[in-house]
């Protein structure tokens, strides 16, 4: 039992004897289990000491470009507010200029319009006192302060100038005056009435005829001319012209009707034209002139 127990012994120290050769002879193979360790261990940790240092490096950059970033931001600010602040003052003073100007011109318009009406007034007056000469100064004075302006108070202040001026005997200015307001309105009757009174003071009865106005007149202005001329026949186709067309004018029918008595009495028909003159006397009253034509025409009959 003991030799059992001793070989068992021996047997146990036996194979812890092989197991330290096997270990040692594991180590020489391997190069040492304990340097091994420590040098596979020692890669382990420079391979994260690397890595910390690139992350340090990546972070450090990203520190760097962060802070080169808000510097440039803190140097481009100032410079676009500014930017900002110079364009808005610029709008600013843009909008008080154009303020300014329309201000200023809304000013002179309402002064020139002002002394405009105050010498269109002043213009009227002069003219229904028969100062035609001071109507058509102060009127041409008002016609200038409109300027282009052409609204229906201009047209008014240029027909009272235009009628001053046919007034006071500048036929060919005011006919001018005249046509400029039919460029504005071609069909009304009084700018053609005023064309054709100054047509018709010019004796340029044929332009009058063809504006379809005042042609009674006109005919009774053309006998008048044909009488002085002694063209008694062609004034009296003129006058019977006048008479067919006069209509409601009863200061040109009154014309019309003593030129028709005249020009039969100077035809040398003495009952026709005493005939007329009575009919005129009945119709418009008499006068000195009528009375004596009666009269003489009245002897020539015999019957006194």
């Amino acid at each position: 039992m003991e030799r059992y127990s001793a070989d068992g012994v021996k047997q146990r120290k036996g194979s812890i004897i092989e197991l330290e050769s096997a270990r040692k002879m594991s180590r020489s193979i391997n190069g040492g289990g304990k340097s091994q360790r420590g040098r596979s261990g020692g890669s382990r940790r420079g391979i994260s000491e690397q890595e910390r240092r690139e992350q340090a490096k990546r972070a450090e950059m990203a520190k760097r470009m962060d802070e080169s970033r808000r510097a440039s931001a803190r140097r481009k600010g100032p410079s676009r507010r500014r930017r900002k602040q110079g364009g808005g003052i610029g709008v600013l003073i843009a909008l008080i200029a154009i303020v300014v100007v329309c201000g200023g011109f809304g000013f002179v318009h309402y002064k020139n319009q002002k002394e405009e009406h105050r010498l269109a007034k002043t213009g009227v007056e002069y003219l229904n006192q028969g100062n035609y000469e001071a109507a058509v100064e102060t009127l041409n004075q008002a016609v200038q302060k409109a300027g282009k302006r052409m609204g229906a108070y201009e047209k008014q202040v240029l027909g009272a100038r235009a009628e001053a001026e046919y007034r006071v005997g500048d036929y060919d200015t005011a006919l001018e005056t005249y046509q400029t307001l039919r460029k504005t309105d071609a069909e009304n009757e009084v700018y053609k009435k005023g064309v054709a009174l100054c047509l018709m003071e010019k004796k340029e009865y044929s332009s009058a005829l063809e504006l379809g106005v005042l042609q009674a007149q006109i005919y009774s202005r053309m006998a008048t001319d044909q009488i002085e001329a002694k063209d008694y026949n062609g004034a009296l186709t003129s006058v019977q012209q006048g008479q067919a067309v006069v209509g409601d004018d009863q200061r040109t029918a009154k014309e019309l009707a003593y030129d028709e008595a005249v020009l039969w009495e100077y035809a040398g028909d003495y009952g026709k034209a005493l005939e007329l003159f009575e009919d005129y006397e009945e119709t418009y009253g008499t006068d000195d002139e009528v009375s004596r034509e009666i009269t003489f025409l009245r002897s020539r009959q015999g019957n006194n």
